[in-house]
């Protein structure tokens, strides 16, 4: 019996912190962000938002590369402000490693690749060049058209 009571109390102090309880939306705005490259959508990729408090804000964009931007629940928005932004889409591609993964000096065999699907500049908040302002009661539809530029 007091293993059942240790596990509740320990499932519900894991648990109810993101129940949402409380504040429905701590003063967040709707926010949608669209991502084209070279005139496409650019599908399942993530985007990042980071104001100047160093709070965060994110979305993964649908097939038609329209992402609804998320910071304490999904779709809930973000505070209004300034923002920085980065748009990543790459793959991670592991090698195939032979019997072993170690050779004879130790190291490790092959190297993990990274394949991008738009230019890595845009995954970096510092390089991508990208920033929006999200502002209450206006429509906030942000349109990135990103290049090779």
């Amino acid at each position: 019996m007091l293993k059942i009571k240790i596990f509740l109390f320990l499932f519900l102090c894991l648990v109810l912190p993101f129940c949402g309880c409380g504040h429905p939306n701590r003063g967040t705005v709707p926010v949608t962000v669209e991502i084209q490259f070279d005139g496409k959508p650019v599908p399942d990729a993530s985007i990042t938002l980071l104001n100047s408090e160093g709070k965060y804000a994110v979305g993964i964009t649908n097939i038609s590369g329209m992402a609804r931007i998320f910071t304490y629940k999904p779709k809930d928005g973000t505070l209004p402000g300034q923002y920085q932004v980065a748009v990543d889409k790459h793959e991670t591609v592991f090698p195939d490693p032979p019997d072993s993964s170690v050779n004879d000096t130790g190291s490790s065999l092959g190297e993990v690749r990274h394949i991008y699907h738009i230019p890595k500049k845009y995954a970096d908040i510092s390089t991508s060049g990208l920033s929006l302002e999200v502002v209450k009661g206006k429509q906030n539809h942000f349109l990135f058209q990103l290049d090779d530029n």
